[in-house]
């Protein structure tokens, strides 16, 4: 049986409280500029308070076609703090495929940079506005802006609606509440061997802050213990180790592809051996790679998630034993078992793996092909193949 406790309202209050616990502690760190939680708390403040001036109310959808960049962070928490919904949009999709996303979406308004404008605003219809963060626009929205309306976040509601292509290949929104994202955060802090982030970590985030991986289970556990978040918006081997060394830092939230680059860099080893936390999801890690980094004395911790999932499922950290081609158990609130095409359980391999969480998925109408996270324990085929050994289990 799926077991819930009491979590926070809004996901944005994370803020304010890394920032009344660290206020001068380093917060986000991109592009040669550091900006302490103090200064993130006020710029969320002022975007959600802009927003709202701007007419927007509780519910309204804000679309955000945003790098890893400071803005993304403050506009991400700005738009939850007013009660909005957050889109994130991946940065590298056609007019064509972000035109299909603000109509499905229903977006009000989409907030880009100087790379995706040209793009956005070639997709926007002429009843979506479009703010370039930097701009005239940006600045009137910002600078004086009214502090947010004080109201009562139903932690059910919608915070982020995240496009993913999921098994089907097509983009499907997931709509996530509140107090799914709070619960996954909460679910993995409750890990202490090793914790999965702790506050005076130093977290590498160069995979894209639109995919849920970065969103919730890297900088949402940054903001979670106010630790540090180190933020670039292309991935180079040789770069992000740069980043390390010159950032100290102790965490990664990595995935397969990086560990493959990594695994061509003859000093790798010593160039990390300050990181005590080697993550990787979205994808299987490859045993060979795995074992290469556990000969140079580097342990990296496999996950799996899903979008609707909010997004982790299973961990290694669970059971503080990392092993190649395992994804690890499930972590607290959330079991999973393996069925077969017929719906039997516990195979030995199955066609389909079903979890019950926190945060399962529900179907909704609005917007089309969407699913819902809330807090109600129910399950979810993943459509994913996966298999049990008795060393797993």
């Amino acid at each position: 049986m799926c077991k819930t406790r009491a979590v926070g309202v809004n996901l944005a209050d994370l803020v304010q409280d890394a920032a009344a616990r660290r206020p001068d502690s380093a917060a986000v760190v991109e592009a040669g500029r550091t900006t302490t939680w103090a200064q993130v708390e006020r710029l969320v403040r002022a975007v959600s308070g802009g927003l709202v001036v701007r007419g927007l109310v509780p519910g309204d959808r804000v679309a955000m076609v945003l790098g890893n960049n400071l803005e993304f962070v403050t506009t991400y928490f700005g738009v939850l703090r007013a009660g909005l919904i957050a889109v994130p949009i991946n940065t590298a999709y056609t007019s064509v495929e972000i035109s299909d996303l603000l109509e499905s979406s229903g977006a009000k308004l989409v907030i880009t940079d100087r790379h995706s404008t040209g793009t956005v605003r070639d997709a926007a219809s002429p009843d979506t506005a479009v703010v370039e963060v930097g701009s005239d626009s940006w600045r009137r929205m910002t600078v004086g802006s009214a502090p947010p309306p004080t109201y009562d976040t139903d932690p059910e509601s919608t915070a982020v609606l995240i496009y993913t292509s999921g098994t089907s290949g097509k983009p499907r929104g997931a709509m996530l509440s509140h107090r799914a994202l709070l619960a996954n955060l909460d679910q993995m802090s409750s890990l202490h061997d090793p914790a999965p982030m702790v506050t005076d970590d130093v977290a590498l985030i160069v995979l894209p802050l639109f995919h849920i991986y970065a969103l919730n289970a890297a900088l949402g556990l940054v903001t979670k213990h106010a630790a540090t978040a180190v933020l670039s918006n292309r991935f180079d081997p040789k770069t992000a180790l740069d980043l390390v060394r010159d950032h100290r830092v102790t965490n990664i939230a990595g995935a397969p592809p990086m560990y493959v680059a990594w695994s061509g860099v003859p000093d790798v080893a010593e160039r990390m051996r300050g990181v005590r936390m080697l993550n990787s999801g979205a994808a299987p890690l490859s045993p060979t790679i795995f074992s290469q980094f556990a000969t140079s004395g580097l342990t990296i911790w496999e996950g799996y998630g899903m979008t609707e999932a909010s997004p982790v499922i299973a961990s290694n950290a669970v059971s503080g034993h990392a092993k190649p081609g395992f994804v690890g158990l499930p972590i607290p609130g959330v079991e999973v078992k393996l069925v077969d095409d017929r719906g039997h359980d516990e195979p030995r391999v199955a066609r389909e793996a079903v979890h019950c969480a926190e945060s399962p998925p529900k179907r909704r109408s609005r917007p089309a092909n969407a699913a819902m996270a809330s807090s109600r324990c129910a399950s979810v085929k993943s459509g994913q193949v996966a298999s049990v050994t008795q060393s797993s289990a």
